[in-house]
């Protein structure tokens, strides 16, 4: 799904969460374009904004662990957020090392 979302982001040319700017934004009329995705995927606002982030900044590695659902959505949001550099580190960390907790 956060492939997916990510995918309807950039179709209908989301950047950095969302149209603020616009006079369509600033007069409220109209939901925003993240509101129609959140609608037509059945999903929070909140919740698309996890996974556009996870969807765009994943690493394959914790993407391929979020997708079996071995990690949550919050888990794999935080990793999200992170440079994929340190992504990697905790993953081989965790998984690869003698000292693996997991």
């Amino acid at each position: 799904m956060a492939r997916c979302i990510s995918k309807l982001y950039e179709l209908k040319g989301v950047r950095r969460g969302g149209d603020r700017k616009s006079n369509e934004a600033k007069n409220q009329t109209t939901p925003s374009v993240v509101s129609q995705i959140a609608d037509e995927v059945g999903i929070s606002q909140t919740q698309t904004y996890a996974y556009a982030s996870i969807g765009k900044n994943l690493i394959p590695e914790w993407m391929e662990l979020f997708g079996h659902k071995d990690i949550d959505i919050k888990k794999a949001y935080a990793l999200s957020q992170l440079d994929t550099d340190i992504q990697l580190e905790i993953y081989y960390f965790l998984f690869h090392s003698r000292f693996s907790i997991i």
